[in-house]
């Protein structure tokens, strides 16, 4: 029978803990490890992008992201925990970039999995993140992507309400029927739109997150359920 990944692990980590608590009957010598701290913990005002930390703290990359390998995206984790790693002999450093940090936006992420005929566009116009954004954090070289693919939304928010991106998503279960990517021309408004497809002005509105007052732009999509 497949042997269990505990099976496999378990006997290689006995092994290891019988060569280090008596190297000498295995004929191994083991290098000296000072047992001093090599890092220090951080508290956190809220959370910040890592990479613009490590430049501030002139801390490498690699090395911070290799102390706070829990943190998978390139900013800390919106709910916590607050507190990061950082080397030992730069903590000085770090901890004055901390006092500065105002000058950085609050940040947060959201994942969004892709549908099919969004465009980055159309993705970002939802949530207010420039197409130029979108690539830089999802590591994209061009604007092409792929229904059922994730992209992290970056959303910057400060308080007093000065800028806060918000997002309204689409209904979980949209009309059953054709799926329309509808491009603004010169002189469409909200009802000649509806006129041509046969809905009604309220379901366009529904449908993407738009006000009744809201001004068309050229060439914005409009997404549009037919039957």
């Amino acid at each position: 029978r497949l042997r269990t990944e505990t099976e496999r692990y378990v006997p290689k980590l006995m092994a290891m803990k019988n060569v280090v608590a008596d190297p000498e009957r295995y004929g191994v010598k083991l290098p000296g490890i000072p047992n001093q701290p090599h890092f220090a913990v951080l508290d956190l005002p809220r959370q910040i992008d890592i990479h613009e930390f490590a430049a501030q703290s002139e801390i490498a990359l690699s090395e911070l992201k290799h102390l706070n390998a829990g943190y998978l995206r390139w900013a800390t984790a919106p709910e916590g925990p607050d507190r990061l790693l950082v080397p030992l002999a730069q903590v000085e450093q770090a901890s004055s970039v901390l006092s500065s940090l105002e000058v950085l936006p609050a940040l947060s992420y959201r994942q969004h999995e892709i549908r099919p005929g969004e465009t980055l566009s159309e993705i970002g116009r939802h949530y207010g993140v420039s197409v130029a954004a979108l690539k830089k954090f999802n590591k994209l070289r061009s604007s092409r992507i792929r229904a059922g693919r994730n992209l992290v939304i970056p959303i910057a928010e400060k308080s007093g309400g000065i800028v806060k991106a918000s997002y309204q998503p689409p209904p979980a279960d949209p009309p059953s029927g054709k799926r329309i990517v509808h491009q603004v021309q010169k002189g469409d408004t909200l009802w000649s739109i509806a006129q041509r497809y046969r809905v009604k002005v309220g379901e366009l509105l529904a449908w993407n997150q738009l006000k009744i007052d809201q001004i068309l732009s050229l060439n914005q999509t409009v997404l549009v359920f037919t039957n």
